[in-house]
């Protein structure tokens, strides 16, 4: 009887010990995936950043009078010191 207990405790420190390292693995996995998910939307957020700041480059307005290029000036300058 005492036979079979010991082996009853050994088989489940196995068992336990083979789940232990299926959980790290699984933990390990579950990480890497965050990972990679968190780089993917660090990704699309800098391109969001990208695709609004775009247009402000790519204007063709110079502005007509001193008053229009000062309010050009003026709008980059909020947009560069607190951008949205």
């Amino acid at each position: 009887m005492a036979l079979f207990f010991t082996q009853s405790w050994a088989w489940f420190f196995f068992r336990f010990d083979e789940l232990k390292e299926l959980s790290s693995n699984r933990q390990s996995q579950l990480e890497d995936s965050l990972g990679l998910h968190q780089f993917f939307y660090d990704i699309e957020m800098e391109m969001a950043w990208i695709r609004e700041h775009m247009t402000l480059a790519t204007s063709e307005d110079l502005g007509t009078s001193l008053i229009g290029v000062q309010r050009l000036q003026k709008r980059h300058l909020v947009n560069v010191f607190f951008p949205k």
